[in-house]
């Protein structure tokens, strides 16, 4: 198979992880109560906290969650949309 399969396919993950961590990040700032939120940015963050994300790439998944936090959750995420 080849490599940029994989890539490509690693990347849309890591994209649409980065895009759930912006939404919940945005609603909990909206409403820190929102309790289906906090759930959903829970579990993104296990994930980039997971093996399985750093088997996906070598970028820590701190260092995204940060980008978007710092950017006050509004930053454009762009990844390839297949047609």
């Amino acid at each position: 198979m080849d490599k940029s399969v994989f890539q490509n396919f690693a990347f849309s993950i890591i994209i649409q992880a980065m895009r759930d961590y912006q939404t919940a990040f945005l609603t909990l700032k909206k409403n820190p109560n929102n309790r289906a939120a906090q759930a959903n940015l829970d579990e993104v963050v296990t994930f980039f906290n997971s093996k399985w994300y750093r088997c996906l790439t070598d970028i820590p998944g701190d260092v995204l969650m940060d980008m978007i936090e710092r950017k006050k959750g509004y930053i454009q995420i762009h990844g390839k949309q297949e047609r």
